[in-house]
């Protein structure tokens, strides 16, 4: 089982469950550090079944972790996975999820997302708690540069390891405002490419996925990423490409099965960028049937560069087993990740066995 909590639009506390065999009742501790705690100060709130909202806003002002105390005497350490940053919307903890040997994932070590320039200044305090040691920008050259991330005073170490994600680039580049004549060319591509084959859209995001297997530039950025991540000073860790699901998502599928995370799992967390997104999606959406003049093949083309679906990333894990027979050998025989910087990681990011 695993827990983890989301801010509601009216800055309540919603407690997810998942995979409990009974919905029983909890005792909720609310936490500043990421360990267990039922101390009676601590006490915020009662919780049954897979889903409880509480009122607790301090927690949407400053970084918390929350124990839940069953009424059978088992408890469970969880925290907020879309962390509730002013600017930021889909800055997430894959802390929680349950690894080898069911070990859960470490709180407040792993972090994904999308780049920071849009951060406010409000934000800023909040991701100060976040205490990063190093972020890694998936983004290219010109990405970066343009909108550079935003860190406040906090010394962070940044890496730019940069895989070959065209349709990732372009895809952010319709987000940034260009000016009109930039658009129309857009579009006009788009047309294009909905003529050839109205499905277009979806085959370039899953052949995107298989080249980040294959492409050298990509293996690189990946086995750098991987490399660092088994560096004991690297985290709390902050990884991301623009909107924090292309580029990011198929690193944090590399990193979760190194882990031992089941792959449902690792799906859930790479379909968790639509739920993180979906007011903004919505305004994307109006905006590219505005762009497209009610050609609505032409919106949607534009519209599933912006989505997470189970057969982008999927695409990329049957490429692997396909050719490698696991994403562990593929880690090891392709990336060159050691079974030593493996179970590095693994000691890092996961609990103690009980």
């Amino acid at each position: 089982m695993f827990a983890e909590v989301y801010k509601t639009e009216d800055n309540q506390l919603s407690f997810e469950l998942h995979d409990r065999a009974s919905a029983a009742s909890y005792r909720i501790y609310a936490h500043k550090d990421a360990q267990k705690c039922i101390n009676e100060s601590c006490y915020i709130g009662s919780g049954e079944g897979n889903q409880t909202v509480i009122s607790f806003p301090d927690a949407c002002k400053e970084r918390y972790y929350f124990t839940l105390a069953f009424d059978d005497g088992t408890q469970c350490l969880c925290g907020f996975r879309i962390l509730p940053i002013d600017g930021m919307y889909n800055f997430r903890d894959l802390g929680g999820y349950i690894g080898k040997d069911g070990r859960p994932l470490k709180w407040g070590l792993l972090y994904r997302g999308d780049h920071l320039y849009n951060i406010a200044s409000t934000g800023i305090p909040y991701l100060d708690e976040v205490k990063l040691n190093s972020i890694i920008d998936f983004r290219g050259e010109q990405e970066w540069k343009s909108s550079p991330n935003q860190l406040g005073h906090r010394d962070i170490k940044q890496y730019h390891f940069i895989p070959d994600g065209k349709i990732a680039a372009f895809a952010g580049s319709l987000q940034n405002g260009e000016q009109m004549d930039h658009h129309a060319m857009q579009i006009a591509f788009a047309k294009e490419q909905v003529k050839k084959d109205p499905d277009m859209a979806r085959k370039s995001m899953m052949n995107q996925q298989i080249e980040f297997v294959n492409n050298e530039l990509s293996q690189q950025a990946y086995r750098d990423t991987l490399t660092l991540m088994a560096q004991a000073d690297a985290a709390p860790l902050y990884f991301h490409c623009k909107g924090g699901k292309d580029r990011t998502g198929y690193a944090a599928m590399l990193l979760l099965s190194i882990l031992g995370v089941d792959e449902s799992v690792i799906m859930y967390d790479y379909l968790l960028t639509n739920r993180a997104r979906e007011k903004k999606n919505q305004r994307y959406l109006a905006n590219f049937r505005k762009m497209a003049q009610g050609d609505e093949e032409v919106a949607q083309y534009l519209f599933s560069l912006f989505t997470t679906e189970e057969a982008y990333l999927n695409a990329a894990i049957q490429e692997i087993k396909t050719h490698y027979g696991s994403i562990l050998a593929y880690v090891k025989q392709v990336l060159h990740i050691s079974e030593e910087q493996i179970q590095t990681i693994q000691s890092l990011y996961l609990e103690n066995a009980l």
